[in-house]
């Protein structure tokens, strides 16, 4: 079977989880190529979709912020939507968050690919670190779980299955999805500049996964393209990319307090 598996990743932790779902559907004799739309040649909406078509099961992966894939997925699953093009390929879902998730983005994922009536076999949502703490991941229970679900796509993918959207019957979340966009945004820390530091290695424009960063006299981040993702921060050799990101983990315990934390799940239709 040819699997297209693709994905955003601004640091590295769905790209990891990427690459093992790689490995271990490749051990499986199938055929799989990823497909970064943090790189430049991807981010052609139409490009990408050309590519993807062409297989017979897609998987599409990104962090969740604010309990929401970012905008480079969310964006291409609506162009999928909007574009008057049939799709032979099945689907698959999978997410990591580093603090809470209701499982809302999974849902508002599903909702698009099933209005378009692609099939969708299985989903996997996975805890991850958050970018600024140096934890080794994938731990070995992430990877066992990564490994179940493989099995599981290789038996579902053997089946017909008739696609359900997600059904999120707490009323909570109802109430704090368009809440937390709200609060999330205005959280979001500031991000500086210091350009007595800067030496315009350009290696955060490089890693940019949205080409937010430009470098004209000196280095400038586009606040309407910039996701908050705070990985410029942490790839900076010489600290000249500044935000406060330790004030993250004091929200993420808050967000946890409030909402609780969802544990590692995996999920077949």
């Amino acid at each position: 079977m040819n699997i297209a598996i693709v994905y955003i990743s601004p640091n590295g932790t769905t790209k990891k989880v990427s690459n093992q779902l790689n490995y271990m559907l490749s051990c499986s004799n199938h055929r799989v190529q990823l497909f970064d739309l943090g790189l430049e040649n991807y981010r052609d909406l139409n490009n990408v979709i050309d590519k993807i078509n062409k297989f017979d099961l897609v998987g599409f992966g990104s962090p969740v912020y604010h309990m929401d894939v970012l905008p480079p997925i969310k964006k291409l699953l609506q162009h999928i939507k909007s574009i008057s093009l049939a799709f032979n390929f099945r689907s698959f879902l999978f997410i990591t968050y580093a603090g809470i998730t209701s499982g809302k983005a999974l849902y508002n994922s599903a909702k698009i690919l099933n209005q378009k009536n692609i099939d969708i076999i299985g989903s996997l949502k996975l805890e991850a670190p958050h970018l600024h703490h140096r934890i080794k991941f994938p731990e070995q229970k992430t990877i066992e779980i990564i490994r179940d679900f493989c099995v599981r796509l290789d038996l579902v993918n053997n089946t017909s299955i008739h696609y359900r959207t997600y059904q999120v019957n707490k009323k909570i979340v109802s109430l704090l999805y368009p809440l937390t966009h709200f609060i999330g945004k205005r959280r979001e820390l500031p991000i500086k500049v210091n350009t007595d530091l800067c030496k315009s290695c350009k290696l955060c424009i490089k890693e940019c996964p949205v080409g937010a960063i430009s470098l004209n006299l000196t280095i400038t981040i586009e606040k309407g393209k910039c996701l908050h993702c705070y990985h410029c921060v942490i790839i900076c050799p010489i600290k000249a990319i500044q935000s406060p990101i330790e004030k993250l983990d004091k929200m993420i315990s808050l967000n946890k307090k409030i909402v609780g934390k969802s544990p590692l799940k995996t999920r077949f239709l």
